[in-house]
């Protein structure tokens, strides 16, 4: 594990001698701010190399190459360039309190892990199929190599599985250990975002503070639908503040663009939040000083377009419904009717049947039939989110607009005014009826939509309580008081992530010390690799098996096998509902043991499947009653079992 915390680690280095060379007045803003954009840096760096591998389906050594070179070459101009060490400045007595709050919670998180269950397996399957079969986009689950839509083209992947190259371990591993990693962009994002809006260190220091108790035990961090948000989408919003309030420059385009193509290949949804969000009120800003040729407009013309650079990411999953809507593919000709009469006598031919009027569709169809606490129906037809969701006197929304709007009356207000109208853009995607209903129908499904609330979940670690607390800085003039004001604002932002943090089952804050005293991380890291080797022996390689319904990526992330069908809410971009349907309810019959054991055979052959995964000595029994004649092989690693099966031909 220790190897895959170096990886993590040296990930800074291209990254922070790159910006020490192209734009070194970014790194005067603190230290998290410069290990933010060093990261941030580094993985722009690496994009090109990630987008080639993806397209000329290379092997991951080659992006291994790639790292390793970059971060040598980085070492040797960091040794070269030695002034950055004495550029470092003194730390402040709530600087060392924030590294220290930030580092032990890193520590804690390396001990404990990242979260296993969910998607967790989906994400270290992609990664092994990077290892087993070169850059690809394939879905882990099920046969064909059929193109996964959602994580096409993804540089977290890439990183998994290099690292696992490099460190010789189990992607797995990689993922365990990416949690302090994780810990640590949130908290340097948290902290480059206050400085975007304050420019005051100890109000930026809380609010990483903030950011780090906040989601202190929340294992799914390193997720890229979790990360992403946190971590990049926070920084592409600090750049949009700097766009709009600060003095336009191309140097903050590049910045945006880098933010919006990384961001997009972490996950491509959060990439088309930040356009929505930044995009209307940097291109009103834009259209603004074009038509009244204000200075600094082709900068902000420059930033407006830098968000487009994560068009290709959104497009490409699209492509198929955009090409059929632009290129319909024309109807069979029907075949003539030929009507035969005898001589003289009159044929009549019916008349064509007038078309019948299709019925209008609803504004929004499939989720609507699902019963959605987050979003309201209105009587004509249109829908828009609930904005009770977003109200109440310990709601955290409210808390961001009411300090928002206090903060337009400090001397700070043209930033609090920037990061408001994102805001604003926000809510009016959520809660503008005509905008809302377009896009949940291009959505198809509301949590999707919903997913936009993490805009303001992410400037709540920065704006809330810090605007408070900037009300009052002007107060604060003598020595001591200003002393004390910092103190104040990481007692104050401390405090209200505690009460509004998360806190609850399954990521409660007792549970999480709990794993950690004992160190959970390494235990599990040993598991997978074991239970690897245990599917490695026991199934080959591109074998289709039967699974219980919840395990599918659990299996994926083992072997370079393929599962007969996923859990409800999986797979189905390669099957259709009725087929999937079909595949679960024979699972199940596997599974359960209850039918006859001629109608279960006749399952089996079917599909063609001869091995069926069981998860206890309990299932397997269930799985083979009946059938324990054709069974010709059972594998066995402490509760886990392999079975496989002869099909005999149907008499």
């Amino acid at each position: 594990m220790v190897r895959a915390f170096i990886f993590w680690i040296a990930l800074f280095l291209p990254g922070f001698a790159l910006v020490r060379r192209i734009d070194p007045a970014a790194l005067r803003d603190g230290p998290l701010s410069t290990i933010a954009r060093s990261y941030l840096a580094t993985l722009a760096l690496l994009t090109p190399l990630s987008i080639a591998c993806y397209g000329l389906h290379a092997s991951v050594t080659v992006f291994s190459y790639g790292i390793v070179a970059c971060v040598t070459a980085s070492v040797l101009w960091l040794c070269f360039d030695r002034a950055w060490l004495r550029e470092l400045g003194r730390p402040t007595t709530v600087g060392m309190a924030g590294a220290l709050t930030i580092g032990a919670d890193m520590v804690v998180g390396g001990r404990v892990g990242t979260n296993l269950g969910g998607d967790a397996g989906f994400h270290i399957a992609r990664a092994r199929m990077l290892l087993d079969h070169g850059f690809n986009n394939w879905d882990p689950l099920l046969a064909g190599h059929r193109f996964e839509a959602i994580y096409h083209t993804n540089i977290h992947h890439a990183l998994l599985a290099a690292g696992a190259q490099l460190c010789n371990l189990h992607p797995g591993a990689l993922w365990i250990s990416a949690w302090p990693w994780a810990k640590l962009m949130s908290a340097a994002a948290a902290f480059h975002l206050a400085m975007a809006v304050f420019g005051q260190r100890p109000l930026a220091w809380a609010a990483a503070i903030g950011a780090c108790i906040f989601v202190a035990p929340y294992s799914v961090l390193p997720y890229p639908n979790t990360l992403g948000p946190y971590w990049l989408m926070s920084m592409g919003i600090a750049f949009g503040v700097e766009a709009l309030a600060a003095e336009p420059s191309y140097r903050v385009a590049a910045w945006l663009a880098a933010a919006a193509v990384v961001l997009a290949q972490m996950h491509m949804l959060f990439a088309l939040f930040l356009a929505l969000v930044v995009g209307p009120p940097l291109g009103v800003m834009a259209l603004r000083a074009l038509l009244r040729r204000l200075p600094g407009r082709r900068q902000l013309m420059a930033a407006t377009l830098a968000l487009g650079v994560s068009l290709p990411w959104l497009l490409t999953p699209a492509w198929p419904r955009i090409h059929a809507k632009l290129f319909p593919t024309p109807p069979p000709a029907a075949a003539p009717v030929v009507a035969t009469a005898a001589p003289g006598a009159s044929v009549s031919v019916p008349a064509a049947a007038p078309p019948v009027p299709a019925t209008a569709a609803p504004a929004v169809s499939g989720w609507l039939a699902k019963q959605n606490r987050n979003f309201i129906q209105l009587p004509h037809g249109m829908v828009m989110g609930d904005p009770l969701r977003l109200y109440g006197a310990r709601n955290r929304y409210t808390h961001l607009v009411v300090l928002l709007a206090l903060g337009l009356f400090s001397v700070r207000r043209r930033r609090i005014a920037a990061i408001g109208a994102i805001v604003l853009s926000g809510c009016a995607m959520l809660f503008v009826p005509p905008l809302s209903t377009l896009l949940l129908n291009v959505a198809g499904e509301s949590w999707i939509l919903w997913r936009m609330t993490l805009v303001f979940i992410v400037i709540i670690f920065a704006v809330v309580p810090n605007t408070l607390l900037w009300l009052v800085q002007p107060f604060a003039k003598q020595r001591w008081l200003s002393f004390a004001w910092a103190w104040l604002a990481v007692i104050a932002s401390a405090g209200y992530a505690w009460e509004f943090g998360v806190d609850a089952s399954p990521w409660n804050r007792a549970g999480y010390w709990a794993q950690a005293t004992r160190l959970t991380s390494a235990h599990r890291a040993r598991a997978i690799a074991q239970t690897s080797r245990f599917f490695a022996k026991n199934v080959e390689r591109g074998e289709t098996i039967i699974a219980p319904l919840g395990e599918d990526y659990m299996v994926a992330m083992h072997c370079d096998c393929n599962v007969l069908v996923a859990a409800p809410d999986r797979g189905l971009r390669g099957l259709g509902r009725q087929e999937a349907a079909e595949r679960r309810h024979a699972v199940n019959d596997i599974m359960r043991g209850i039918l006859p054991p001629e109608e279960r055979l006749a399952i089996l052959r079917r599909y063609g499947v001869r091995t069926v995964f069981a998860d206890s000595p309990e299932q397997a029994q269930r799985v083979t009653r009946g059938l324990n004649r054709y069974v010709t092989y059972t594998g066995r690693s402490r509760a886990l079992r392999i079975i496989k099966f002869s099909l005999p031909r149907p008499s």
